[in-house]
């Protein structure tokens, strides 16, 4: 048995596919429940069939931010630029 990590997102999001799969569930209902378009419900639910829970977690995690520093960047500037920005 596999133990799969999963944001609360994420595990309302397999509840709400699970439900459309049993039919207990329209897709329209779904995708308002998720704030998703029709197509979207279609492709996680494809994604579920394809590759089961681990498909619907992100693909972003344990990924470096795009908006972070390089290393190499002082970080000092980084201190200024942060009270800039607030």
């Amino acid at each position: 048995m596999t133990v799969i990590g999963m944001s609360h997102g994420e595990l309302s999001r397999y509840d709400t596919l699970l439900r459309v799969e049993r039919g207990e569930l329209r897709v329209e209902d779904a995708s308002a429940l998720l704030g998703l378009c029709r197509r979207q419900i279609f492709r996680l639910l494809s994604r579920l069939h394809a590759a089961g829970p681990e498909g619907l977690i992100s693909g972003r995690r344990c990924r470096p931010s795009n908006r972070r520093y390089d290393d190499d960047f002082p970080r000092a500037r980084r201190r200024d630029r942060a009270r800039a920005l607030s």
